[in-house]
């Protein structure tokens, strides 16, 4: 059975949300760490400290905004997941690739451009979290150029409808499924309530990418191995 899960800015304030109501339905929460490689989302601690109290996986995501430098976003995520505490067992991070709505009127859309640096951001992340989510739409992946190394991620993919599944990047499975903007309901069916868009609904159609989870696969037979082989070196020796 497909997990529900809520992501989460600072647009929703934490003092205001029905927690109570999350409770046992709420499987999952994503927490927006920062706009950009400046702005910590002011949000964030409270958003996780709920979503671990009523006992939801808790996860991380990072805006990419073009005009910052890749060593500033990753400053900003590390200090965030320090304050925050996530380690093990939690959701490894997301770098959210979608327009930019600074600077106005009008913002800054998906380009080629993009692709290195984002692609630069998301290695730190697998190097030091064991693997990353790439939240993005099918529109936008052709924006970024269509590169390769987007696909080879799991995927977090936004697409409001009613289908029974989403457009995706490459036609690649999405790991978790954005369907759905409008008042919590997670029986509700999918699309965009353009006058009550109140919160992000998701549905992980695939396993949630736990960090320590990935990074731990295989240790314990590497670790075998390594001393089966310094036992034998000692004997020849």
């Amino acid at each position: 059975m497909a997990k529900f899960g809520i992501d989460l800015s600072h647009h929703q304030v934490s003092a205001f949300q029905p927690w109570d109501k999350y409770a046992g339905k709420v499987d999952f929460v994503i927490c927006r760490a920062s706009y950009g490689g400046l702005l910590r989302d002011r949000e964030v601690q409270a958003h996780v400290k709920h979503a671990r109290a009523i006992g939801a996986k808790v996860g991380l995501y990072q805006f990419f905004r073009p005009g910052q430098s890749v060593q500033q976003h990753w400053e900003q995520l590390r200090a965030v997941s320090d304050l925050v505490g996530i380690g093990d067992g939690d959701i490894v991070p997301a770098l959210d690739i979608e327009h930019d709505p600074l600077p106005k009127p009008k913002g800054v859309d998906v380009s080629p451009a993009w692709s290195a640096p984002c692609e630069e951001l998301v290695c730190r992340m697998v190097d030091t979290f064991g693997d990353a989510l790439v939240y993005i739409t099918q529109r936008e992946f052709g924006l970024l150029g269509k590169p390769a190394w987007v696909l080879e991620r799991p995927l977090w993919v936004a697409h409001y409808t009613t289908a029974t599944s989403p457009a995706t990047p490459g036609d690649v499975g999405a790991t978790i499924w954005q369907y759905r903007v409008a008042p919590f309901d997670p029986n509700g069916v999918g699309g965009l309530s353009k006058l009550h868009p109140d919160l992000d609904h998701n549905r992980a159609l695939k396993d949630l990418p736990l960090i320590g989870k990935l990074a731990d696969a295989g240790l314990d037979d590497l670790r075998d191995e390594a001393a089966a082989k310094q036992q034998e070196t000692s004997f020849i020796g």
